[in-house]
Protein backbone atom coordinates (compact mmCIF):
# COMPACT_ATOMS: atom_id res chain seq x y z
CA UNK A 1 0.00 0.00 0.00
CA UNK A 2 1.44 3.07 -0.91
CA UNK A 3 0.83 6.40 0.86
CA UNK A 4 1.82 9.83 -0.08
CA UNK A 5 0.31 11.35 3.01
CA UNK A 6 2.73 11.71 6.07
CA UNK A 7 -0.51 11.96 8.08
CA UNK A 8 -1.75 8.45 7.86
CA UNK A 9 1.76 6.82 8.95
CA UNK A 10 0.29 5.94 12.90
CA UNK A 11 0.41 2.46 14.08
CA UNK A 12 -2.86 2.33 13.28
CA UNK A 13 -2.55 2.17 9.43
CA UNK A 14 0.42 0.15 9.77
CA UNK A 15 -1.58 -2.90 12.19
CA UNK A 16 -4.62 -3.15 9.10
CA UNK A 17 -1.60 -3.85 6.78
CA UNK A 18 -0.09 -5.97 8.96
CA UNK A 19 -3.30 -8.06 9.70
CA UNK A 20 -3.81 -8.20 6.12
CA UNK A 21 -0.30 -9.74 5.10
CA UNK A 22 -0.23 -6.44 2.99
CA UNK A 23 3.40 -4.40 2.77
CA UNK A 24 3.78 -0.32 3.31
CA UNK A 25 5.50 0.89 0.17
CA UNK A 26 8.93 2.99 1.65
CA UNK A 27 8.65 6.15 -0.84
CA UNK A 28 10.89 8.90 -1.56
CA UNK A 29 8.41 11.06 -2.83
CA UNK A 30 8.23 15.28 -2.18
CA UNK A 31 6.19 15.21 1.03
CA UNK A 32 6.77 12.44 2.50
CA UNK A 33 9.31 11.96 5.34
CA UNK A 34 12.74 10.68 4.12
CA UNK A 35 12.93 7.33 3.51
CA UNK A 36 15.28 6.75 6.78
CA UNK A 37 12.40 7.57 8.84
CA UNK A 38 10.04 6.07 7.55
CA UNK A 39 12.28 2.71 8.08
CA UNK A 40 12.80 3.96 11.27
CA UNK A 41 8.93 3.78 12.55
CA UNK A 42 7.45 0.57 14.95
CA UNK A 43 5.84 -1.46 13.18
CA UNK A 44 6.99 -0.03 9.64
CA UNK A 45 7.65 -3.70 8.06
CA UNK A 46 4.34 -4.53 7.71
CA UNK A 47 4.58 -7.85 5.44
CA UNK A 48 6.95 -10.96 4.80
CA UNK A 49 8.27 -8.95 2.36
CA UNK A 50 9.21 -5.17 1.38
CA UNK A 51 8.06 -2.74 -1.41
CA UNK A 52 10.49 0.62 -1.60
CA UNK A 53 10.33 3.65 -4.65
CA UNK A 54 13.09 5.97 -4.64
CA UNK A 55 10.96 8.76 -6.33
CA UNK A 56 12.23 11.78 -5.31
CA UNK A 57 14.15 13.76 -3.29
CA UNK A 58 12.80 15.43 -0.41
CA UNK A 59 11.10 18.82 -0.82
CA UNK A 60 11.32 18.34 -4.91
CA UNK A 61 8.65 18.37 -6.69
CA UNK A 62 7.87 16.19 -9.97
CA UNK A 63 7.85 18.95 -12.50
CA UNK A 64 11.35 20.55 -11.15
CA UNK A 65 13.03 17.11 -10.78
CA UNK A 66 12.00 16.56 -14.53
CA UNK A 67 13.58 20.33 -15.64
CA UNK A 68 16.57 19.35 -13.36
CA UNK A 69 17.46 16.21 -14.84
CA UNK A 70 15.43 15.03 -17.95
CA UNK A 71 17.31 13.74 -20.20
CA UNK A 72 18.66 11.88 -17.28
CA UNK A 73 22.12 11.40 -19.01
CA UNK A 74 23.44 10.72 -15.06
CA UNK A 75 23.42 11.44 -12.09
CA UNK A 76 23.27 15.31 -11.45
CA UNK A 77 22.52 15.11 -8.11
CA UNK A 78 23.45 12.71 -5.64
CA UNK A 79 21.41 11.54 -2.86
CA UNK A 80 23.42 9.71 -0.72
CA UNK A 81 20.71 8.94 2.31
CA UNK A 82 18.37 7.57 0.21
CA UNK A 83 21.12 5.22 -1.35
CA UNK A 84 21.78 4.17 2.69
CA UNK A 85 18.23 3.24 3.70
CA UNK A 86 17.35 0.61 0.56
CA UNK A 87 20.83 -1.03 1.52
CA UNK A 88 19.57 -1.00 4.79
CA UNK A 89 15.79 -1.94 3.50
CA UNK A 90 18.15 -4.66 1.52
CA UNK A 91 20.14 -5.77 4.70
CA UNK A 92 17.09 -6.25 6.64
CA UNK A 93 15.09 -8.27 4.42
CA UNK A 94 17.90 -10.61 3.47
CA UNK A 95 18.67 -11.36 7.54
CA UNK A 96 15.35 -12.08 7.41
CA UNK A 97 15.21 -14.03 4.33
CA UNK A 98 12.29 -11.98 2.81
CA UNK A 99 11.85 -10.47 -0.73
CA UNK A 100 12.55 -6.45 -1.52
CA UNK A 101 10.94 -5.30 -4.18
CA UNK A 102 13.08 -1.88 -4.98
CA UNK A 103 11.99 0.83 -7.94
CA UNK A 104 14.41 3.67 -8.22
CA UNK A 105 13.10 6.73 -10.28
CA UNK A 106 15.21 8.70 -12.88
CA UNK A 107 14.07 11.42 -10.43
CA UNK A 108 15.79 10.50 -7.55
CA UNK A 109 19.02 11.65 -8.98
CA UNK A 110 19.49 12.17 -12.44
CA UNK A 111 19.54 8.76 -13.82
CA UNK A 112 18.18 5.62 -12.22
CA UNK A 113 20.40 2.60 -13.38
CA UNK A 114 23.61 4.74 -11.97
CA UNK A 115 21.57 5.46 -8.79
CA UNK A 116 21.09 1.66 -8.90
CA UNK A 117 25.03 0.66 -9.14
CA UNK A 118 26.14 3.00 -6.79
CA UNK A 119 23.25 1.55 -4.10
CA UNK A 120 24.98 -1.83 -5.03
CA UNK A 121 28.79 -1.27 -5.88
CA UNK A 122 29.69 1.61 -3.01
CA UNK A 123 29.47 1.36 0.66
Amino acid sequence: MEVRNEEFLRPDYFDVLRRHGVAHVFNAWARMPPLHKQVAMPGAFTADFTVARGLLRVGRPYEKAVKLFAPYPEIQDPYPEARETIRKIIDHQRKRRQAAYLFINNRLEGNAPQTIDAIVHEE
